[in-house]
């Protein structure tokens, strides 16, 4: 048993010798201090069992007594979070999961210098060897593509997997690893997930599992298609889209293409100068967009189409058509055009160019005053590039007159362009123009006396007269003409005698005078050509009147036009 004085734990005593001598005083040496100090305490836990993969807790670890604090140490190559917490976590390395085994230390720190010495303990972490699993890559199939090849396999601790999962069945078992898998018809559409489990090997490590999803595709249905003419046309510079609509898919993938030939097919739209160039994918429908830009397409002529791919099913559309017209412009413009009265036939021609692939459609049009109008289909030529105008048009200009024309040129998609204005004139080069004098001695013409005067008709235009020629004799009142001069007289008594022309003409009284017209197959003609008519006057108005015989010839008789010489005039005075 301890004395009385010894201490405590973590106290201490001090201690001396008294020394007692008979006849001497007493004696003490110097004080000892002794204590007794608590000594490190620590332990690592007990042994665990883990699977390989897993990471060990030391869970069930403590230290003690005059400890402050430890360290822990491996004998393999793993390694810990925080070697200095007691609790730690272990991860083991590839050598301790290769050997199966590794031995933990904890150490205390030395806690009072000399006195104690620091304290360890030790723990066998055991590591089993983990089965392994795996179901294969997740797949996508087509339904005409079944059943499912199945591509599984196990390692590790396992010895043995089997499937699971699906409504359909495994051929020749579930516990095949390379089994096909039938599904069931409800399955087509939709995703199947199929389980592959490993057997339990019967230590740390259970049985393991992993999943394969199958996503079965129910083929690629195209409902319509937009155009559904399946052809396009734009304009040099246009915008167009195309468009096929489907049942619905899963995430798809749509791949347009193109080709010249419909033979050969790429999918570089951006190698074709679009400025704009879009594929677009959806549930429903896929779409691609192309328009602007210097598209460079040979024969303006190319063609379109699209492959989409659903969970291993795919399907081509049919085949658009993009035609591409334009630029357009006018290679050869109209020209203004005169022509002669007389002329029939008057032509005009312009030729439009289109650098794409359409045909133009033509409408001639004409402008008499009223605006532009078509010209109608009574004209020929008047929806082609060349107008044949005859004067049965009802806009062939009048002798002197003229009407604008012009051509419009349409094209799908790129508009209408219009040719210049163009001016068609008809104007008068071969004519019968007709000039008359009278001439008559007016003077000294007594009362009751009879005196010859003569009318000279004068074609001074270029044609002989094709039809009659007419005039009228205006005779005041105070003349009175009694008679022509016989028909077959040759010669009228004017200025000492003047040839005449009577027996080609015909007289009619009217209330003012007399129409002369010509008898049917006389001709004056052309180029100065004349006929005189003779006529016998007798003056019965009172002495000292005076008056006018006046002649008038028709305006446009015969074809003549100019109305300036078609009237002549004698002034007389009766004594």
């Amino acid at each position: 048993a301890a004395s009385a004085a010894y201490p405590t734990l973590g106290t201490t005593v001090f201690l001396r010798l008294q020394v007692e001598l008979d006849g001497c005083s007493t004696a003490y040496s110097d004080p000892v201090e002794f204590g007794v100090e608590s000594a490190a305490t620590v332990y690592a836990g007990v042994d665990q069992n883990i699977c390989e993969g897993e990471i060990a807790l030391m869970a069930s670890a403590f230290y003690g007594g005059a400890a402050s604090s430890v360290t822990w140490t491996t004998s393999g190559d793993g390694s810990f979070d925080d070697p200095n917490e007691i609790l730690a976590i272990y991860t083991p390395g590839p050598m301790d999961i290769s050997s199966g085994m590794v031995t933990l230390t904890v150490t205390t720190n030395d806690p009072q210098g000399a006195e104690c010495d620091p304290v360890s303990d030790d723990m066998v972490l055991t590591i089993d060897p983990a089965a392994t699993v795996d179901a294969g890559d997740d797949m996508d199939i087509c339904y005409l593509n079944l059943p499912v090849q199945l591509d599984g396999s196990f390692g590790g601790a396992a010895t043995s997997a089997s499937w699971s999962g699906g409504l359909g069945s495994f051929s020749p078992s579930p516990s095949t690893l390379n089994a096909t898998y039938d599904p069931h018809p409800s399955e087509v559409g939709t995703i199947v997930s199929l389980t592959l489990t490993t057997n339990d090997p019967g230590t740390a490590c259970g049985p393991v599992s992993d999943n394969v999803l199958i996503n079965i595709g129910p083929g690629v249905v195209i409902n319509s298609y937009v155009p559904a003419s399946m052809e396009r046309t734009i304009c040099y510079g246009g915008s167009t889209t195309f468009r096929v609509n489907t049942d619905p898919t899963f995430l798809a993938v749509h791949d347009w293409m193109y080709s010249f030939n419909g033979i050969d097919w790429m999918d570089n739209f951006n190698d074709l100068g679009f400025a704009t160039y879009i594929e677009s994918g959806f549930d429903d429908y896929t779409e691609l967009e192309l328009g602007g830009g210097m598209p460079n397409i040979p024969g303006d002529v190319m063609y379109v189409r699209v492959n989409i791919l659903d969970r291993g099913c795919d399907e081509t559309s049919s085949i658009f058509t993009l035609n591409i017209n334009g630029p357009t412009g006018w290679d050869l413009q109209p020209s203004d055009l005169t022509v002669c009265h007389d002329e029939t036939l008057a032509s005009f021609t312009a030729t439009p160019f289109n650098d794409g692939a359409g045909t133009f459609t033509f409408q001639w049009q004409y402008d008499n005053g009223g605006g532009w109008t078509n010209v109608p289909a009574s004209v020929a030529g008047y929806n082609t590039n060349t107008l044949f105008l005859t004067p049965a048009a009802s806009f062939w200009p009048g002798v002197g007159g003229t009407v604008d024309l012009r051509l419009n040129a349409t094209i799908d998609e790129c508009g209408t362009i219009t040719t210049e204005v163009v001016v068609f004139e008809v104007q008068q080069c071969s004519f019968t123009e007709l000039t008359t004098i009278f001439a008559m001695d007016g003077s000294s013409f007594m009362q009751g006396q009879s005196r010859d005067g003569v009318f000279l008709i004068q074609n001074i235009g270029n044609d002989d007269t094709s039809t009659p020629v007419s005039f009228v004799i205006n005779v005041p009142s105070e003349t009175v003409m009694t008679n022509m001069i016989d028909p077959m007289a040759t010669t009228a008594n004017v200025f000492g005698g003047v040839a005449v022309n009577n027996d080609d003409w015909n007289i009619t009284p009217i209330p003012i005078g007399y129409l002369i017209e010509s008898k049917a197959g006389v001709v004056i003609p052309g180029n100065g050509g004349i006929s005189v008519i003779g006529i016998n006057f007798t003056a019965v108005g009172a002495p000292n009147s005076q008056g006018v015989i006046r002649g008038f010839l028709q305006t446009g008789t015969a074809g003549d036009v100019d109305p300036s010489n078609n009237s002549t005039s004698v002034g007389f005075i009766i004594n």
